[in-house]
């Protein structure tokens, strides 16, 4: 791998910024409803239902516009294009009261770390500095904003010194960051450990911090699952995904764990089977697993349920999305010799 991959990786994973939005960006703008808009925003977010945003759009152009401008970054940044997502969001801080630009500053570096991909070195090196001039500033505005703090953390433990990354500087970050937050500081403190290699470390600090918070974000309950399958506890890790499907039971990103980690390991295989398909039917945006890794995990789950006929059809399906998907294709092979071999 060449230095500037390696530069672009290390860049890309150094900063766990939360999602766009749920930093102290927003107003407490309403809905016609008179729910607040940022929760009916994250929620469509969520399960990948933007029809109410045209709505909520007008709203917030009409008494907002900070709070329009960076919804559309939000949105220009789920499809695909954080380009257009910083230009949106570099607008709204010229236009935002003090108060509200450190959130925006967390966001904005958040869509610099996504430009990274594809940069050469020297665009790489121009991103990090940026994206911690940011980070740096929000924590200036407001020296509290803990998402700034955690963010920062994360770059300094993990970017390499030419772009700016200083571990006295992080583990002193960690410390203002314990003192606000403690559960954010556990989360922290779990991302360390899964970095070392370390699982089961990791969940453990990673269980602590949701139980010290009464609002653990959705991220931590679907890492939590993630590191019980790596750590073979499928049980818990579907106790987790049912846990965040009570409050979004069609949240796309669940869904889909559900249905792999049932078929992984023979696990509530009628809740794995019923989850695939309900995933297989919802749209999907960039970043999401593909339908022919969908239909695959499906025809294991089938097939682990005893529906060979079942099975065989929803590796046909995977096939005929990727050709070279070569799990599904020795899967089917298994299934039906003679016919695997009619496709090849």
């Amino acid at each position: 791998m060449s230095l500037i991959a390696r530069f672009s990786i290390v860049l890309l994973l150094a900063v766990g910024l939360p999602p766009p939005g749920a930093s102290s960006a927003g107003g407490a703008t309403r809905d016609a409803d008179g729910a607040p808009i940022e929760r009916v925003v994250e929620r469509a977010f969520a399960t990948r239902d933007l029809s109410a945003l045209g709505e909520i759009l007008d709203v917030l152009d009409r008494d907002d516009r900070v709070g329009a401008l960076r919804l559309r970054a939000r949105l220009a940044d789920r499809m695909g294009a954080p380009g257009q997502a910083l230009d949106l969001t570099g607008r709204a801080i010229e236009l935002a009261p003090v108060d509200r630009r450190p959130g925006l500053l967390v966001e904005q570096a958040g869509y610099r770390a996504r430009m990274v991909d594809g940069a050469g070195m020297l665009a790489s090196l121009g991103i990090a500095r940026a994206l911690h001039d940011d980070l740096e500033q929000a924590i200036a505005l407001e020296p509290e904003n803990v998402d700034a703090l955690d963010a920062l953390i994360a770059f300094h433990r993990r970017a390499p010194g030419i772009a700016g990354g200083d571990r006295a500087r992080a583990r002193e970050l960690q410390q203002r960051l314990a003192g606000l937050d403690r559960a954010r500081a556990l989360y922290r403190d779990a991302r360390s450990h899964a970095r070392r290699g370390d699982p089961g470390a990791a969940l453990a600090a990673l269980r602590r911090a949701i139980d010290a918070g009464p609002d653990a974000p959705r991220e931590w309950l679907l890492q939590a699952a993630r590191w019980a399958d790596r750590l073979e506890r499928p049980d818990e890790a579907v106790e987790w995904l049912e846990q965040l499907l009570d409050e979004l039971p069609d949240d796309p990103a669940v869904l889909y764990e559900l249905g792999r980690i049932g078929a992984r390991h023979g696990t509530r295989l009628a809740r794995a089977v019923e989850a695939l398909e309900r995933y297989l039917v919802l749209p999907k945006w960039p970043g999401d697993p593909g339908p022919e890794q969908a239909w695959m995990q499906l025809g294991l789950a089938l097939q682990r349920c005893g529906r060979p006929d079942a099975a065989a059809e929803a590796f046909s399906r995977a096939l005929a999305l990727d050709p070279g998907l070569g799990q599904a294709r020795k899967a089917l092979a298994e299934l039906e010799p003679d016919g695997a071999d009619a496709a090849l």
